[in-house]
């Protein structure tokens, strides 16, 4: 979306680690205006070391979730782990997270009093600084509008609420470098979406959600509501062909029950493992 306004460069897939982000900046063009970099972590420190190879001017925290758990043992390390970013923004940065997640809300209340950076949140929540009002998922994409922005419909070519937050956050971020939600919406038209998240493929008679780069608690809940949104527009069965998630430590057992709980709440006809 930046790209459509500024030369823009940005990590190709997921170069999110010590060898990803060093390759993803030394790459940037000598004319590069905005570089968007990703930083991944699987235990904790890795966040911290990589923000300060990337001194990010504005960072961005999407969302807090169970995921690479065997690394970390409990979701209050994944919440310090990614708010860890902080530390490195440079004086008068930028924070930018999902207003909607209590714990990163409370974690920078106690322990960042002090603070050097700005903090802009978006969400569903009228607490929010960037509110996301009136969002509709349905079969090939969704939409949604920002609070106090004349009526404009934000709509986004993925379906899912998670694609929703995902555009709430590229929002926030175009806000803070020029755009307007006009601009933003535009921008958003064409939206390619990535590969293997929740793409939508027609084959023959069937319609299938390719929804296989990644595994963790919250995907497999994104993808479901997907699914069941959809088995009611079309009216139509679910068959849910599902892998197992890695990496959840000795929590593996109770997110596989949950998932079968949410499985069976979503209506799936066929579950195929």
């Amino acid at each position: 979306v930046v790209n459509k306004r500024f030369k823009t460069h940005r990590s190709p897939k997921s170069f999110n680690n010590n060898l990803g982000l060093p390759l993803t900046i030394l790459s940037a063009p000598d004319d590069c205006r905005y570089l968007i970099a990703e930083l991944g972590s699987n235990h904790p420190g890795e966040i911290a070391c990589l923000a300060q190879i990337a001194q990010p001017d504005l960072a961005l925290i999407t969302n807090v979730m169970p995921a690479h758990l065997e690394g970390f043992g409990n979701i209050d390390n994944i919440l310090k782990e990614k708010c860890s970013i902080a530390d490195a923004l440079k004086t008068n940065g930028k924070l930018i997270y999902n207003g909607d997640f209590e714990l990163i809300t409370q974690f920078f209340a106690d322990n960042f009093t002090d603070k050097k950076f700005n903090i802009l949140t978006f969400g569903t929540s009228q607490k929010c600084d960037i509110q996301v009002i009136e969002p509709h998922t349905f079969s090939k994409g969704s939409n949604f509008k920002i609070g106090n922005s004349d009526n404009i419909v934000i709509n986004v070519p993925v379906p899912g609420m998670g694609s929703i937050y995902n555009a709430a956050a590229a929002y926030a971020v175009c806000s803070q470098i020029g755009f307007s939600v006009e601009d933003f919406a535009a921008a958003m038209v064409d939206f390619p979406g990535a590969d293997m998240r929740m793409q939508i493929e027609q084959l023959k008679e069937l319609m299938l959600i390719n929804d296989c780069y990644n595994a963790n608690p919250g995907s497999m809940k994104n993808a479901l509501d997907c699914a069941r949104t959809m088995a009611v527009e079309y009216k139509k069965n679910i068959t849910f062909i599902c892998g197992s998630m890695g990496e959840l430590g000795d929590q593996s057992e109770y997110y596989h029950q949950l998932l079968g709980q949410q499985i069976a709440q979503a209506n799936v006809n066929k579950l195929l493992i």
